[in-house]
């Protein structure tokens, strides 16, 4: 019997949480980093946003610095692909799945 009672009231282990889908959508910065409008859901950590805004102005005011013609770039990742586009100072910003997360 305290076997049984045992496996009975014993709490069931909390369900792992599924990862994570990478985000599909795109969001526009202007010139200052602050985000004009997103397509991305909800859930997706505004602190990513401004970090990847940052860098990606980073990388087009670099490229001006240099003077080299960057209009667009694209960073790929295994599961995620960015790209950016300059736009006057601004940028628009595509998040995309790659690979086994891509359907």
């Amino acid at each position: 019997m305290g076997i049984l009672k045992l496996k009975l009231f014993r709490k069931a282990a909390a369900p792992k949480p599924a990862p994570a889908a990478p985000p599909r959508g795109s969001f526009t910065i202007d010139a200052t980093g602050r985000v004009v409008s997103s397509t991305l859901p909800r859930g997706f950590p505004e602190p990513v946003v401004q970090e990847i805004a940052r860098a990606v102005l980073a990388a087009f005011h670099s490229a001006l610095e240099a003077q080299v013609r960057l209009s667009e770039f694209s960073v790929h990742y295994p599961a995620l692909r960015i790209t950016a586009r300059e736009m006057r100072g601004g940028a628009i910003v595509y998040l995309a799945p790659r690979g086994l997360a891509r359907k």
